[in-house]
């Protein structure tokens, strides 16, 4: 496997979006996606120290986070990555959309790249992600790009996977 750091932090684009690293002056742009272990920020001094935590987990290989672009105006629409560690070759992604860009083709484009990425680049087997029952929009999106649903996990959240 392939796994973080890199020697170049990874960019990932298409036409519409480009993934890239927050930096921790992103932190007053990103408030509302900005989210550490299910906890959402509150302020930017709160998103500020979560993008440095995310920074630490990419430091110690445990995942990749990126900020998505949209490229036409150069603005933070969302974030999406893979998070807790890489077990037996799998991947857990993760993402957020900031809510006035829902909807919008974004994130099902994002969630692309980013499993492009990591079964190409980090040479992952299989990649998972767990949303809600109730989040028609999120399973949409891991059914566009090849998920299936494989299980419901006691809380209720329904596990997607995808292999490669």
């Amino acid at each position: 496997m392939n796994l973080p750091p890199y020697p170049v932090y990874p960019e990932l684009k298409s036409d519409r979006i480009i993934l890239k690293a927050f930096v921790v002056e992103d932190a007053p742009h990103v408030v509302e996606i900005t989210h550490f272990q299910r906890i959402r920020a509150k302020d930017a001094d709160e998103a500020a120290e979560m993008i440095l935590k995310v920074h630490e987990r990419y430091q110690q290989g445990d995942g990749i986070h990126w900020g998505i672009v949209d490229r036409s105006t150069n603005e933070f629409v969302g974030c999406c990555g893979f998070y807790r560690g890489f077990p037996n070759e799998t991947g857990e992604v993760g993402y957020m959309m900031h809510e006035k860009f829902r909807r919008s083709g974004f994130m099902t484009e994002a969630v692309s790249l980013a499993v492009k990425f990591g079964f190409e680049e980090m040479q992952l087997k299989k990649i998972i992600a767990i949303t809600a029952q109730k989040n028609l929009a999120s399973q949409g999106v891991l059914r566009r790009n090849g998920f299936v649903a494989a299980e419901i996990r006691d809380d209720g959240d329904l596990v997607f996977h995808r292999l490669r």
